[in-house]
């Protein structure tokens, strides 16, 4: 359910009671979800991509081939949704949110499983070697500019 007062998802059903939980959203993403109930009517499903042959788990198998449309509709090559989840943990990570605070926002009531979903990206790994390198250069540059001038110093010396 999103929240009209405050800008969070509650989630009150769950398999876990870690699951039950408020997760923040930006404002765009609370805009685009009202948009999506006003247009569909409150009545329809409290889920975005719902199965109802499936009672206990909404979105689960039959969920998969709403997505699956959805995507190709948008013209989007498809991927499961759970990828999202770990697209929301690395970019989390990415950001220096705490590992206690991903967990929360997971649902999860440890932050063990975190890793697992919050993989650095691959384009902070080749950032992160970058920096290296101009480090690494700036340390060989300082050292031969040391060196020359080491060297003008002895050859400026009167015998």
């Amino acid at each position: 359910m999103v929240s009209r007062m405050y800008d969070v998802i509650q989630v009150g059903r769950s398999k876990t009671l870690a699951g039950m939980r408020a997760v923040p959203i930006s404002a765009y993403c609370k805009a685009e979800l009202l948009r999506w109930r006003n247009l569909i009517g409150p009545e329809f499903s409290a889920w975005v991509f719902h199965n109802f042959t499936n009672r206990r788990h909404p979105l689960q198998r039959g969920g998969r081939k709403a997505w699956a449309n959805t995507l190709k509709k948008a013209g989007l090559p498809f991927f499961p949704i759970y990828y999202l989840r770990h697209t929301f943990a690395s970019r989390l990570t990415s950001a220096g949110v705490s590992p206690l605070t991903i967990a929360q926002m997971l649902g999860h009531s440890s932050t063990q499983i975190v890793p697992r979903y919050a993989q650095v990206m691959d384009q902070n790994r080749l950032d992160a070697m970058k920096k290296l390198e101009e480090l690494k250069k700036s340390a060989i540059g300082s050292q031969e500019v040391a060196k020359a001038a080491a060297d003008e110093t002895v050859r400026e010396v009167p015998q």
